[in-house]
């Protein structure tokens, strides 16, 4: 189950990689004159989304006791 865990993080992150190069201009084959900060803030702000996402999710969690 891991294995595949990562083997679909590598394959999603090769997607976002091809779709940024289709959309924008960031990533060049030059990498010197490539705009990797506007990569990364991209992934900072996927990664805020996703812990908001958590956030919420974790404040409507109500538990059940399944013993009673």
């Amino acid at each position: 189950m891991m294995a595949m865990i990562v083997a679909l993080g590598f394959y999603l992150s090769t997607a976002l990689i091809n779709v940024v190069q289709r959309a924008t201009a960031w990533l060049p084959d030059n990498m010197n004159a490539s705009k990797l900060e506007n990569l990364y803030w991209l992934l900072t702000v996927l990664v805020a989304v996703n812990f908001g996402c958590f956030l919420t999710c974790a404040k409507l969690y109500t538990y059940q006791n399944i013993g009673k």
